[in-house]
């Protein structure tokens, strides 16, 4: 009789240790999905040379060359897939310029923070280019977004 009150013991606490476990899993695996930066509707995506959302960004030039405070943000996925995010805040006649790289499995993971003075939009035939411009720190230009017409379709 104590043999079978010792096992039924001993399986009881094996089944709430795994019951324990199992929860600890699911609370990490639930504050690692919301801790994530994910991209949002107001954002621009960029993806292998597919860009949604860019009016965005033309309307941020657009507050700025205003002088109203706004802000945008650019997520570029790299070949594998990893997000790189950018963040320029506009505010005070400066543009600060957040590169955040610490999703990129191959990047140096690491965020930058640079003032610019100017944020620079040039089209030509082939190509739309925006670019940063007097930047302090380590660009003192820095090219935020590249977009390539398909002029052979």
């Amino acid at each position: 009789m104590l043999n079978k009150v010792q096992l039924f013991v001993f399986c009881l606490l094996i089944l709430l240790s795994a019951a324990g476990c199992g929860t600890e899993k699911e609370i990490n695996s639930r504050t690692k999905t919301t801790n994530k930066k994910e991209p949002s509707t107001n954002d621009i995506i960029s993806m292998h040379g597919n860009v949604e959302n860019l009016e965005a960004l033309d309307e941020f030039i657009e507050e700025v060359n205003n002088n109203h405070p706004s802000s945008i943000r650019i997520v570029k996925y790299t070949i594998e897939g990893d997000p790189i995010y950018h963040e320029l805040t506009y505010e005070k006649e400066k543009i600060q310029f957040q590169l955040d790289t610490t999703k990129d499995g191959y990047g140096p993971q690491e965020v930058t923070t640079e003032t610019c003075k100017d944020l620079i939009r040039t089209q030509t035939k082939k190509e739309l280019i925006y670019t940063l411009k007097n930047c302090t720190g380590e660009w003192n230009n820095f090219e935020l977004l590249y977009v390539p017409y398909d002029v052979e379709k």
